[in-house]
């Protein structure tokens, strides 16, 4: 029986050997089947054992160890062409300025995130060159932005609102004495009387500048009862005797849920991605390997179609992504 412990193991020195590796060549090197390749990566990935690229070899991350992130260069040639003149200029420049870049580098320099590395200096975004430390990153910026870095003039401060408010109180007051130039005052009404009539105004003036608040009631939300579908999914995972730990997220023809899954070496966590669709497109599989990635567990796609063609070669050289037609 093979010892998952032992493989772990050997994973680790074929990677501090080797360099970033692709999940295909620790089948190859280790004469185990790719699905509990799959699985060993994503155990290695959530102990934080070992680290997953964001480039793409044939569709497939690398894994690697933390510092080996410098040897991802050699793969670059597998980046699409615009990424790939992204990079290079990051590598050339070491600094860059993404307001002053092409709409299509700009896009490119967000994609090689194993790369460029983002910054923020005053509102405004920058990249680094991945290799550039931030002591190296500071000297380099004052060289080639100079202009970030002249002085400042100061902004005089605002008067406080209490000498705002003496004033308005000085003008309305001005204006009420105007008003009744013409028109006699009575006796009993003196400039007191005046001054208080004009902060009364202002009062009213502030109360009507405050925005009316509304309270929203809103009725707590039914649970719906289960698609057909959801049904038919969770009959299946039933009869395959294959645990729901959590359910993730269900509506008419989508269903997503943590599970547990019998193995030659135990129980195994998946993510299972269940889709009524007539067929599964290489999209489907691009978000299903996006979502191995962030709950860093491999996926169990369920789905009433089978995948077209271009999806087919996407999940063959996928090894975390395990497809079943229910």
């Amino acid at each position: 029986m093979v010892n998952p412990i032992e493989l772990k193991t050997r994973m680790l020195n074929l990677i501090a050997i080797k360099g970033p590796m692709l999940p295909m060549q620790f089948v190859k090197e280790l004469q185990v089947n790719s699905i509990l390749i799959g699985a060993l990566l994503s155990e290695l990935l959530k102990d934080r054992k070992i680290k997953l690229s964001n480039m793409r070899v044939g569709g497939s991350p690398l894994y690697l160890l933390e510092g080996q992130e410098i040897h991802l260069e050699k793969f670059s040639n597998y980046l699409p062409s615009k990424e790939r003149e992204a990079l290079g200029s990051l590598k050339n420049n070491q600094v860059l300025r993404d307001i002053k870049q092409e709409p299509a580098i700009r896009v490119a320099l967000r994609s090689i995130k194993d790369f460029a590395k983002p910054f923020n200096f005053q509102n405004e975004l920058f990249w680094r060159y991945f290799t550039l430390s931030e002591q190296e990153t500071e000297i380099m910026f004052k060289q080639k932005f100079p202009e970030f870095f002249t002085p400042i003039k100061e902004e005089k401060q605002e008067e406080p609102e209490q000498e705002e408010m003496k004033v308005e109180v000085i003008k309305i007051r001005e204006k009420l004495k105007e008003k009744f130039e013409d028109k006699k005052l009575k006796e009993e009404e003196t400039e007191s009387e005046v001054e208080e009539r004009g902060e009364i105004e202002i009062k009213k003036e502030k109360e009507a500048e405050k925005p009316l608040l509304r309270i929203r009631h809103e009725k707590p939300a039914k649970d719906k009862p289960d698609s057909e579908f959801v049904i038919r999914v969770k009959n299946f995972l039933k009869d395959s005797e294959i645990e729901i730990l959590e359910e993730k997220e269900k509506k008419k023809k989508d269903f997503t849920a943590r599970i547990k899954v019998n193995s030659s070496v135990g129980k195994i966590e998946f993510i299972c991605i269940a889709k009524e669709k007539k067929k599964i497109t290489e999209n489907d599989i691009s978000l299903a390997l996006q979502k191995a990635q962030s709950e860093k567990s491999p996926i169990l796609l369920l789905s009433t179609g089978e995948p077209d063609k271009k999806a087919e070669e996407s999940l063959k050289s996928v090894s975390i992504i395990k497809f079943k037609r229910i």
